[in-house]
């Protein structure tokens, strides 16, 4: 690779909209939309990375992300390349009470109702997290290797110190992304929108119509920093989807350009969205999804520690973050 390639972000995202199909949701169009917002920004992140590669790296909410993710399928351990460790995952067993903030996510069904409190964890959307960096069109981003084993070049072609704190979550994302499905799980690392809408067709089919659900903060957050855990109350269930018994879920990791992985699990699920309300007066409109059969979950899966229910006993629901996109069959004549 040449290593004063650069993308021109702003431009190939423009070219994304041109380029995907007309009839997207007014979700969807809204996604791209963010994508181009912080384009600019983005290339600024990138030298300000640059410019302090000696600089102790610091967890961001992406890192989260992407930990809470890992956690929630296998604990990942070990050396990726560009000289930098892959942390495992911070459950602990031994001490449950030793909790990741992200692991807050979880709730059992019956809890699904009006005037439930409970502490849940929102990220912040911030300007530079994975959801608001550009999609690029199917082409660009086929051309770019995306490879955990090429990822010395990929730095080099994104212009990116190993030791920046971009370079150690590529690392992870890269390494999520290659590991093996669980059991009953079908997954891919979508770097396009074209490519993860035709991963949603091949669960869904050709001839089912779906649309988009997200979770979004009503109005702006309250306080800067932000805070991300705290007792939020249901105020209403907006919704249940009527025919969300399958889902796709879509969460986005961090990387240069977006990048989403996106996943479905066998055993059937619902999904609802809710209004929530934060102890500091914070509203959210989330979506949240239920897992109805876990027997083929890992016994040691953080939401049976954080709910203290066994393997296959009861259903799983969680609160999805607010840098994903959850797809669900429809028969809305808005839907795309």
């Amino acid at each position: 690779m040449n290593k004063k390639t650069k993308y021109n972000f702003q431009q190939h995202s423009k070219m994304a909209l041109k380029s995907s199909p007309s009839r997207l949701s007014f979700s969807v169009l809204m996604l791209l939309l963010s994508c181009l917002e912080s384009t600019t920004a983005i290339n600024r992140k990138f030298s300000i990375l640059e410019q302090q590669p000696n600089q102790e790296t610091q967890p961001d909410n992406n890192d989260h992300e992407t930990q809470k993710t890992n956690d929630e399928h296998r604990q990942v351990g070990g050396h990726a390349h560009a000289h930098f460790q892959v942390e495992p995952s911070h459950h602990d067993p031994a001490h449950p009470n030793k909790m990741d903030p992200s692991h807050y996510v979880f709730l059992a069904e019956p809890d699904l109702h009006a005037g439930e409190t409970r502490p849940v964890f929102f990220a912040n959307a911030k300007p530079f997290s994975s959801s608001s960096s550009p999609f690029l069109p199917k082409k660009q981003a086929d051309s770019i290797p995306f490879t955990l084993s090429q990822l010395p070049q990929l730095l080099q072609l994104f212009s990116l110190s190993n030791t920046s704190s971009m370079a150690r979550s590529m690392g992870l994302t890269l390494q999520h992304c290659e590991s093996p499905p669980v059991k009953g799980e079908s997954k891919t690392c979508a770097t396009s929108l074209d490519s993860m809408l035709h991963f949603v067709r091949s669960i869904f089919g050709a001839r089912t119509r779906f649309r988009a659900l997200t979770t979004s903060f009503i109005g702006q957050r309250r306080v800067d920093p932000p805070v991300l855990l705290q007792n939020y109350t249901i105020l209403e269930v907006v919704r249940e989807e009527p025919l969300a018994r399958e889902m796709i879920a879509c969460h986005g990791m961090p990387y240069p350009y977006a990048v989403y992985y996106c996943h479905h699990l066998n055993g059937g699920s619902k999904v609802f969205s809710v209004e929530v309300v934060g102890d500091n007066g914070e509203r959210v409109g989330a979506t949240v999804g239920c897992h109805m059969d876990t027997s083929g979950w890992n016994s040691d899966h953080v939401a049976f520690h954080m709910l203290g229910v066994e393997r296959g006993s009861s259903p799983v629901c969680h609160f999805f973050e607010v840098n994903s996109v959850v797809w669900v069959p429809v028969s809305d004549v808005n839907a795309y």
